[in-house]
Parts: C-alpha cells; sequence; structure tokens
C-alpha cells in the first residue's frame, strides 16, 4: 500500500515538473520590422520557429540581424529590414535595385555607380547626404548630379573648377565668388548648370554722375556712359548732353556729367495693386465664396523739376513722391455653413453635406498604374467596390467618409493616390474582374452624418 503512494506522488511530480517546463519555454519574442516593433508569444528554440510564429516572412533582399546564436532565448531582440524598390539616375543611365540597403552611398555602390568630388545626390527630389541612412520606403528615386567644369573669366582673371550646382549662381557662390547687385555675369546667373560652361564676371565699380548740383553715386559694370546712365535711369531729353558723350567709355576718373538745357515739370502716377485676403465666413454656404471688402487700388504721385537758364544748367531736383490714397484689401469669405439636403441619385433618395464635381478615374489590383498586382490599400480595405483613392492630403482629412458617386453607388475614402494636377480628383476602385473603365467627371456626394472635422477648403 506505502509503495503504490510513493508511485502516485512520483507521477504527480513529473507531470508538475512537464508543466512547469512547458510554461517555462514560453519566450516573449521582440522584433522590430522596419522599425516597427513586435512583440508576440513563441516556444520556439530557433530563428525560423521565431519568425514563423510571428508570421513574418523574409521576401527578396530582406535582411534580418541577430546575434551568432540561433537558439531564441539567446536573442535578446531580432531586426528585420524589408527590401526596398530603388531606381537609379545617372545622367540618361537607369538602373532599378532591390536592397533593403538604406545608405545612398552603398546603394550606389552596389549599382556600380561612383561618385566623384563635386557630385551631388538626390533621394525623391531632396539633396541628401550620401553616407546617412534614410528612413524606411517601399520605393525610393536617387538621382546622381554630375559636377561639370565652370570657367570664369572674372575682370580678365580666368578661373576653372566643378560643380554640380543647378544654376550658375549657386556655382559661383559655392566656389567662394560672390556677386554683388551690380555686377554683370555673362551668361546670367539663373543660367541651368546642365553642361560645361564659360562665363565672363565684369565687376561694379563707383561711378560718380554729376546732375547740376547733384552727385549721384553707383556701383556698375557697364562700359559706357549711356549704358550707365539707363541702369540708374537717367534720360537724355532734347538738347540735353553728357560729357563725356553716350557713346563714349567711361573715363578715368569715373566721373560723368549730365547737362540740362531746358526745364519741365513731369507728374507721373503709379497705381499700387490692392491685395487679396481670405477668411473664413460662417455665414455663407460651404464651397460658396463671398466678398466681405471689395478692394481698391492705392494710388502714388511722383514729381521731378530740371531747370535751366541760358541753356546753362543750374539744378535737377527731384521734389519726391507721396501717397495720394493708400491701397484697400480685398477680403474674401470662404463659406463654412452646413446645408444638408436630400437628392434623388440613381432611383435612390440620399442625404448628404456636400456636392463637388470631381474627375473620376478607375482601378483594380491589376491595374494600379505599376509593374505589379497590388491588392492592399493605405488604410487596410480591400481593393474591390466601395473603396474609393484620394490624393494624400484629402486621405488624411477624411479617412472613413461615405460617399456616393452616381453609376457606382456608396463607397468610402479609403486609399491614396497620385491625383490630376488642378483638378478634384477621385479613384474608384474595382476588382479586376468586375473592373469599369472611368475617365470623366461625376458630381461626389459627402453622405451625413457630417463629421466632426470638416475641410473647409478642399484643394486639387
Amino acid at each position: 500500500m506505502r509503495s503504490i503512494r510513493f508511485y502516485g506522488l512520483a507521477v504527480g511530480l513529473i507531470l508538475a515538473g512537464a508543466a512547469l517546463l512547458f510554461l517555462a519555454s514560453q519566450q516573449t519574442a521582440r522584433i522590430l520590422v522596419d522599425g516597427v516593433p513586435l512583440r508576440f508569444q513563441t516556444r520556439a528554440f530557433d530563428l525560423e520557429g521565431v519568425l514563423r510564429d510571428g508570421n513574418i516572412a523574409l521576401g527578396p533582399g530582406d535582411r534580418l540581424f541577430a546575434p551568432v546564436e540561433e537558439r531564441f532565448w539567446s536573442v535578446p531582440q531580432l531586426r528585420v529590414e524589408r527590401a526596398a524598390q530603388i531606381q537609379i539616375l545617372d545622367g540618361e543611365k537607369a538602373e532599378t535595385l532591390l536592397s533593403a540597403e538604406r545608405r545612398p552611398a552603398n546603394l550606389l555602390a552596389e549599382a556600380g555607380v561612383r561618385l566623384y568630388p563635386g557630385d551631388r545626390v538626390w533621394v525623391d527630389g531632396a539633396l541628401v547626404d550620401p553616407a546617412l541612412p534614410l528612413a524606411s520606403e517601399s520605393q525610393r528615386v536617387i538621382q546622381v548630379a554630375r559636377a561639370v567644369p565652370v570657367t570664369v573669366d572674372e575682370d580678365g582673371q580666368v578661373r576653372t573648377f566643378h560643380s554640380s550646382a543647378a544654376t550658375l549662381g549657386a556655382a559661383l557662390w559655392e566656389a567662394g565668388i560672390r556677386l554683388a547687385p551690380a555686377d554683370r555675369l555673362d551668361p546670367p546667373a539663373e543660367t541651368p548648370l546642365a553642361a560645361p560652361i564659360e562665363a565672363r564676371l565684369l565687376r561694379a565699380r563707383a561711378v560718380t554722375i554729376r546732375v547740376q548740383d547733384h552727385a549721384i553715386q553707383a556701383h556698375t559694370a557697364a562700359q559706357t556712359v549711356g549704358e550707365v546712365l539707363a541702369e540708374v535711369g537717367l534720360s537724355i531729353q532734347g538738347l540735353d548732353y553728357t560729357r563725356p558723350a553716350e557713346d563714349q567709355a567711361i573715363p578715368a576718373n569715373r566721373e560723368i556729367r549730365v547737362v540740362r538745357v531746358r526745364e519741365s515739370v513731369l507728374m507721373t502716377q503709379k497705381l499700387v495693386p490692392f491685395k487679396t485676403e481670405s477668411k473664413l465666413d460662417p455665414e455663407t454656404e460651404l464651397d460658396h465664396e463671398s466678398v466681405i471688402q471689395e478692394g481698391l487700388p492705392g494710388l502714388i504721385l511722383n514729381r521731378e523739376r530740371v531747370r535751366y537758364e541760358d541753356g546753362q544748367e543750374v539744378s535737377h531736383v527731384a521734389e519726391g513722391e507721396w501717397s495720394a490714397r493708400e491701397p484697400q484689401t480685398r477680403i474674401l469669405g470662404h463659406g463654412t455653413k452646413v446645408v444638408v439636403r436630400t437628392e434623388v441619385v440613381d432611383g435612390q433618395e440620399i442625404e448628404y453635406w456636400r456636392k463637388i464635381s470631381a474627375y473620376a478615374t478607375s482601378y483594380s489590383p491589376c491595374r494600379s498604374g505599376v509593374d505589379r498586382c497590388l491588392n492592399g490599400t493605405a488604410s487596410g480595405m480591400p481593393v474591390a467596390q466601395g473603396t474609393v483613392a484620394t490624393t494624400v492630403s484629402w486621405y488624411l482629412d477624411m479617412l472613413g467618409q461615405q460617399i456616393y458617386v452616381p453609376g457606382y453607388g456608396k463607397a468610402t475614402i479609403g486609399d491614396t493616390g497620385g491625383g490630376i494636377p488642378g483638378r478634384y480628383w477621385i479613384d474608384l476602385a474595382y476588382t479586376d474582374d468586375a473592373y469599369v473603365s472611368w475617365h470623366h467627371w461625376v458630381t461626389v456626394y459627402f453622405l451625413t452624418p457630417v463629421p466632426a472635422y470638416i475641410p473647409y477648403i478642399l484643394y486639387p
């Protein structure tokens, strides 16, 4: 009888130990997938089992970072970096990579693209340091801007350097060549730096223009008297003349005299454009505009007096300008008052709070404008009838908003697309089997209930 009790006790201890071992084998996995932390329970003893328990599949080009040991209890944290599709543009050369690498310099090296001093690297239109890692994205465009030779003849001194700046002016600035406002650069500073370029820079120098009892100090790169006068806005009229003559070079003492031989009073007026401001108007219906205040241009009067005596110039007095009328700002009101209405559309009565005209297109998983089928949306909704894509700004403001499109029916904003510049735009989702092509303007009804947040002004 005693042996039976000992046997039962032993069996109980074995079962209790097995239960404790089973519970102890369960671990909490901590895995970063493209910087997003995932936590889940697992009893796996190797990396393959851990990834399987976390439903984490590694695709082509994905990278897994873990210590050398493969037993799970020795791995404090795993890290997965997903591969992204990278397009590399180098002049007329284009190449596409699938890589989990995040540093542009390493990506360029993978593509066999070599960087030289002065080259620039742009990622998605933004200038970046190629040695710094990029944020995780599904797709990137890396463009290499090659440096080109720039030759500058600065008042007879020739200098050559290489630059990948966007314009000639930017290249000169980077090379430490500062341009004064009156310097003369040929070609102009805004000339694109797309190929080797030769430029001539004439530095401005001080010149004194004497008009009767006045001396006008200016800095100019002009070569003749007439060019100097044109730059400072002095005109020679009637019997007026200059010393030296207008077609002569600027003299060595850098002094020009203007001689007046008549007297006149010149009155000019200039209209000052009024500004236009906008404000929200709760008294005006949503998507309508009101004029709260009419605009009125301002008026500036200017007068110059030039005197002569016996053919001898005695004075040239600018009597100045003054404001005869200040401009009045035009104020436009953007309506914010929401009015709920009903309307019969497609044979059924709908209740809506906003109605606009938008250009409608359509898409399906395999008709999304890319070289593969896309089954997901930005919100996780299926790519099927009832899902509508909008521009990113509309999506951020109106995610989940129900709408009605005649001929399509009720739908919910749940995806993003590129849009059409300058147009209100929606993209109607279908499955591949039920796809219908849309390419025309439609009326979009925003269905009740009215959301708590309303973007009062819709931008294309």
